[in-house]
């Protein structure tokens, strides 16, 4: 075979080649811009038939410790109180007892560590967000104090107080 009939044959190859590429290019373009295109139906979503409860919301907007309590009768001649913490959106709220008092008429009154001791129960700890504590004070309260309200001295809480 002649060496322009090689050649002829050979840039026949080639544009064989590069027009199938091309081809084939243009054909996936082409299904390509139809996708984008063409519009798509989605499958209908109905709407729930019940309204979402307030379980499924996140936590208050509002971070709040809920402190409920209660006071019991105690023979150790002071003022007992039973406490339940709950937090609702704080990282942590710290369980010192020494930021905890009893205010009784005008007159406030600490926590005392040796009577809780030996008559209550407590633990410092952190309660964690959507975390609960319970437990037992006792405050220098004399046994003439029949009615006492719960504080707590640290302000950079929101505290709900909750009489039991």
């Amino acid at each position: 075979m002649k060496s322009s009939a090689k050649f002829a044959i050979g840039i026949l190859i080639v544009a064989i080649a590069v027009g199938s590429g091309a081809s084939v290019f243009l054909t996936n373009y082409n299904k390509n811009s139809n996708l984008a295109v063409q519009p798509t139906t989605s499958p209908q979503v109905s709407a729930p038939t019940q309204q979402p409860t307030a379980q499924a919301t996140a936590s208050p907007s509002v971070p709040t410790i809920t402190i409920s309590y209660n006071s019991l009768q105690t023979g150790c001649g002071h003022y007992m109180i039973e406490i339940f913490i709950t937090n609702q959106g704080y990282p942590n709220f710290n369980t010192d007892p020494t930021k905890f008092f009893v205010l009784a008429g005008s007159q406030k009154y600490v926590y005392s560590a040796a009577l809780t001791q030996q008559y209550g129960y407590w633990n410092t700890t952190n309660v964690s967000n959507q975390g609960e504590y319970d437990g037992t004070l006792i405050f220098n309260a004399p046994s003439t104090v029949t009615s006492a309200s719960l504080g707590y001295v640290d302000a950079s809480y929101n505290i709900v107080y909750k009489v039991r």
